[in-house]
């Protein structure tokens, strides 16, 4: 009897070895996975500040082609320029248009797909964060019992008064651990499930 509940109490240790292996690894991603994020938003940072360059540079070139083009008016209406000179100069103004709002818009997809994976990074700190907190539970539960295995090898090394004592406290504890590792089993399928 004594045998078969040193031998239960094994696998207690066994599982907290996995367990406290299992939270170091959840740590780890969840610590990866934070600097993921910075980088992101790092990245989104510069972005956004390109696209307000940008549009910076847009709304200035709006305003100087449409004061050029209502001086080409002016002087047109004069005979003092070329018309053939003012059409390529406004070809020029929408060429630059055209290459800006190109780039605006890119930058603009770009921001978009670095927002989405922010989004997704997040959710997945989220998920880690509560399997981290799944796994702290069991190891806390885990620990108790460690506690409970030394406090009754210390208790099974005594004298008892009789020997139905003693067996009945060894079959009363072998009871509980096969109900606390059925338990964490339990516990370790729903949380594969979850996170598979």
């Amino acid at each position: 009897q004594k045998d078969e509940l040193l031998g239960l109490l094994a696998q207690v240790d066994e599982r907290y070895g996995d367990v406290a292996a299992s939270l170091k690894t959840i740590e780890d991603q969840i610590r990866l996975t934070g600097l993921g994020l910075d980088k992101i938003r790092k990245e989104i940072n510069s972005y956004q500040g390109q696209i307000d360059k940008l549009n910076g540079e847009l709304g200035g070139q709006v305003k100087a082609a449409y004061a050029m083009g209502q001086q080409d008016k002016l002087k047109l209406m004069l005979n003092q320029q070329d018309p053939a000179l003012s059409s390529r100069m406004m070809v020029y103004y929408e060429y630059l248009n055209k290459s800006r709002l190109e780039k605006l818009t890119y930058l603009h997809q770009t921001v978009s797909y670095l927002d989405q994976l922010d989004k997704d990074k997040q959710r997945e700190t989220e998920l880690l964060e509560k399997n981290l907190g799944q796994r702290k539970s069991e190891q806390a539960a885990l620990e108790k019992v460690r506690k409970q295995r030394n406090d009754l090898i210390a208790r099974l090394n005594d004298d008892f008064s009789s020997k139905e004592d003693q067996l009945s406290l060894l079959k009363e504890s072998e009871n509980e651990l096969l109900h606390l590792i059925q338990t964490l089993e339990n516990r370790a399928d729903a949380i594969n499930q979850e996170t598979g």
